[in-house]
């Protein structure tokens, strides 16, 4: 519908700006100098402009749809940024610009299927071009974090893999909060009484769907993590067959769990 395409736009907005922008500045003001070479460092601000640039031009869609709708404004606090804003200030200090560096590497490697599966759902053609351009940009970026990601695990130490070993499923599942404020706004417009809105909320709010939903958009990322080693540390491998995001497989070490 009109409504969940301007949530979804408003959604990435945010996340450009609020979330992967600052994992790009960490990388761009050198931070991270310790684990990436300088030069790696500054291709982040072309990533910097190009997200600024994606959050505009999203931003826009998302008005221009609202406005032919008729759409109400649905300003209420964004949940996902509010999750991972406070998934990152719980972190300790010294460890905090990975802990955005993480957040980045995450967001990106999992946004190019969003914005696939958005294209699958969408007729216009006009929006189809700015989905296809935004998302020929994001495979870019995907692959820049991924490099970025192969080059700074190896290096960590104990102590780091085993910390964030640990956090980067709980990132996998704050991109993923669900939303009830939203989808209860959205069930109210369309005119559902109180107990058909229960009852949605219930089935689609369900941990079945969402870790559903969270395991088809996370593939990529997963084979990031594999290719770089993550999964051959036994105490990893069962965080993430925890979190539901890797099956038992004693002969392989672990493989995607598969959406139902």
């Amino acid at each position: 519908s009109a409504a969940r395409l301007v949530h979804f736009l408003d959604d990435m907005t945010l996340t450009e700006h609020r979330i992967v922008n600052v994992a790009a500045q960490v990388i761009a003001e050198n931070r991270l100098r310790a684990y990436l070479p300088e030069r790696l460092a500054i291709d982040a601000l072309k990533l910097y402009t190009d997200e600024g640039y994606h959050a505009y031009f999203t931003a826009q869609a998302s008005r221009t749809i609202r406005d032919r709708f008729a759409l109400p404004v649905h300003d209420a606090p964004n949940p996902k940024i509010a999750a991972l804003e406070a998934l990152v200030a719980g972190v300790p200090a010294p460890r905090r610009d990975l802990a955005w560096f993480m957040v980045g590497f995450v967001g990106e490697t999992m946004i190019t299927k969003a914005i696939v599966d958005t294209m699958r759902a969408t007729a216009h053609t006009g929006l189809l071009a700015l989905l296809q351009a935004h998302l020929e940009d994001e495979w870019q970026h995907a692959r820049y974090f991924a490099q970025l990601f192969g080059l700074v695990w190896p290096q960590l130490g104990a102590a780091d893999k085993a910390f964030f070993g640990a956090l980067l499923p709980t990132i996998i599942q704050a991109f993923h909060t669900w939303d009830e404020a939203f989808h209860r706004h959205l069930l109210v417009q369309i005119g559902l009484d109180g107990a058909a809105i229960e009852r949605v909320l219930a089935q689609e709010g369900s941990e079945t769907r969402r870790s559903a939903h969270m395991r088809n958009r996370c593939g990529n990322t997963l084979q990031v993590l594999e290719r770089s080693g993550v999964f051959k540390q036994p105490a990893l491998r069962t965080v993430f067959v925890q979190h539901g995001l890797l099956e038992r497989d004693s002969a392989r070490g672990g493989r995607a769990a598969r959406a139902p």
